[in-house]
Parts: structure tokens; sequence; C-alpha cells
């Protein structure tokens, strides 16, 4: 940090292999957590129950709750949305990274206290393919988010990598806003599983399932050197010949994988009786999680069949008695 003719190293961050001096630098880093809290200077002295600090400086905030007491972490987001003061100084904007609110099942996160306003995203693994945590035989559900997350060195990896304010402009007002931004677990989760200190870039294929056209495609075709392929394509013929970049990793995303894009980048399966491999998704986001976390809709919660409809409509004109407003709800 600089003031004026002042500088001041706030932070020291994680040291490149054999370099004993930033090593030592590291080191000196205080990580600490102070719980009740008081935070208020007013008469109320109202407290929260966890800060964690980064050499003094208050990194993230917690409200916890737990099923001995009959609460669950909705009660902690309603007492940060009704009871924790935007105003005050510690739930300023930009003061701390990130506010968490914990059960002994679930973790929410929020970037921006906005009191009822305030956006808590999920912060959780997932289980049976849709929302929450997988059961924990060896204590609670959310423990990766101490074991994992709140570790010195995890701590340092989002500061360095993933925590930072962004600034976005409205194309249509021109007004700028400024927004924080943490990363979700299966984001940070992904990133880990693909890593690699030895990679120097990223390719990002989007819509991966199916061919890509126009200035994209021409742009990544002659980045990969295969101007007349689609990237499917020009990846396969790469990876046949052994000529996949060695410096970069390949990222693809898709909701509807074909089995040509589960080979190139899924992970094989056992063979099936007859020697068949097939090939599953390195990672998954699914839709049911995205739509019990509430990132999409259920398309289909509404849905009415057509033989329901059917059946409605010759029950409304052969009953004169029947409530027609009732009926078409």
């Amino acid at each position: 940090m600089d003031h004026g003719p002042l500088h001041c190293d706030l932070f020291y961050g994680t040291p490149s292999p054999g370099n004993a001096k930033a090593a030592a630098l590291f080191a000196r880093n205080r990580f600490s957590v102070t719980r009740q809290l008081r935070y208020s200077a007013d008469e109320t002295r109202r407290a929260l129950d966890l800060c964690l600090f980064i050499n003094g400086l208050p990194f993230s905030t917690f409200e916890l709750k737990n099923s001995l007491t009959k609460q669950t972490v909705e009660d902690a987001i309603e007492q940060y949305r009704r009871d924790r003061d935007p105003r005050e100084k510690l739930f300023e904007f930009g003061r701390c990274v990130v506010h968490f609110a914990v059960d002994d099942a679930a973790v929410r996160m929020c970037t921006a206290l906005r009191g009822k306003a305030s956006w808590f995203l999920p912060f959780n693994k997932g289980w049976n393919d849709g929302a929450g945590n997988p059961p924990n035989p060896a204590g609670m559900k959310p423990d990766y988010l101490w074991k994992e997350v709140l570790t010195p060195a995890g701590l340092t990896d989002i500061l360095e990598n993933y925590a930072q304010i962004v600034e976005e402009k409205n194309a249509r007002t021109g007004r700028k806003k400024r927004k924080q931004v943490f990363p979700r677990f299966h984001q940070r989760d992904v990133v880990h599983e693909k890593e690699a200190k030895s990679k120097t870039f990223a390719i990002i294929i989007d819509e991966a399932h199916s061919s890509q056209g126009g200035k994209t495609s021409s742009a990544m075709s002659a980045a990969l050197a295969a101007p007349e392929d689609t990237v499917n394509d020009a990846l396969e013929k790469r990876m046949q010949a052994r000529k996949i970049l060695t410096n970069a990793s390949y990222f693809a995303f898709t909701a509807t994988p074909k089995n040509k894009t589960l080979e190139m980048f899924g992970q094989p399966l056992p063979p099936d009786a007859e020697g068949n491999v097939k090939h599953r998704p390195f990672h998954t986001y699914t839709m049911k999680q995205a739509i019990q976390e509430g990132f999409i809709l259920d398309v289909l919660k509404s849905y009415t069949p057509v033989d329901s409809y059917y059946k409605l409509v010759k029950k409304i004109e052969g009953d004169p008695e029947f409530d027609t407003k009732r009926a078409q709800k």
C-alpha cells in the first residue's frame, strides 16, 4: 500500500520455490480468528459470531447456526439481512472480502451486504447431483470450509488468484458500478483439479458440443493451426498427432456433451463386458444442482400434460356448475 512517499506491505504472497527470503516473509503473515467480535460502537454493543483477520485486517465474517438450537443457514442469512447494518465500518463495501452464513450442513456466502437485498450464494460441494453437501463420516458436512478453504494456503490462493473488486459499466446508462468477486466452491474446485504450474495459458471452449462458425471459429482455428476444421475436429486431430500444445490448458464447457467431446475432455470409465470404454465428464455442475440452488428455473415445475388439459376442458363443458376461473388457474 502506498500513501504519498510511504510504502507499507500489508501481506506477503506465496513464495516461489527455493526463495528463502520470500518464504521467511510469508511466514510473518498472521492469520487469526476472533470470537464474538463487537463491531458496533453504539450502546447496543452488537457482536457477530466470528471474524477472520489477516495481519489485523478483517477478511471474513461468520454467522454460525446448528440443528441443536433448531436454526439453519437461512436464519444466519436473515440475521445478516436484518441485524447487520451495512453502514457499520466492518460491513462497508470492500472492508471484508466475504461474509459466510454456516450451519452444520451447508454454507452460503455474500460479498456485499445490502440489508434485505443482500444476495447469498451457495458455497457447497453438491450432493447426489444436486444441492447440499455429501455425508461426512469424519465430522460435519461443511468441514471443507475450514480444512480446505480457510487455511493460510487456501486464503492466500484466493487473495492472489480470485478475490478482487471489478468495475462494470452499464452500456445503456454509462454508469459505473463496483462489484466484489469471491469464488464459489465448485469454481475454485474445478480450477484446482486441471491446474498445473507449468501451464502458461488457457484455451476456453464454450458450447463444446457443437460446431463453431464465423469469426470465433476462424480465430480459434488459426490459434490451433487448423483453419479448415471446427474446434472439436482440430483438437481431435491434434490429440491423435500428439500436437496438443504443452503450455496450454484446455477447458471445454457444454450442457449436452457428445460422445466425441466426452472422449476428448472426459475421463474413461472401466470397460464394459464387451470391452467398450465410455467416458464421463471431468467435472460437472448439474442442472439439478443449479435448479435447487436457484440459478435456473425448473421448466417442468408448472408443466401440464396434454391429456390433463383435455380432461379439464371436457369437465368444464359437461358441468355448468364447475368453477371455470378456478379450473383455469
